[in-house]
């Protein structure tokens, strides 16, 4: 049985597989994150945020939380 965990691309991306499932990807501007991504801290305005829902619950980042 063979399964992805770690792939490093030459001069590309490197991808997380968890249960060989892509769950991280490393990209030219950032990083991908598929599925849930939980911080214990968060730093910044956020005034640059995108696509968040006009509100939510105490545990999500939401639109309100910058206006």
């Amino acid at each position: 049985l063979s399964e992805n965990m770690v792939v490093a691309t030459d001069d590309g991306s490197v991808d997380l597989y968890y249960n060989n499932a892509k769950k991280f990807e490393t990209t030219n501007t950032g990083a991908v994150v598929t599925g849930i991504l939980t911080a214990t801290s968060f730093e910044g305005s956020g005034e640059n945020l995108t696509n968040l829902p006009a509100s939510g619950d105490a545990n999500d980042i939401t639109a309100s939380l910058f206006t």
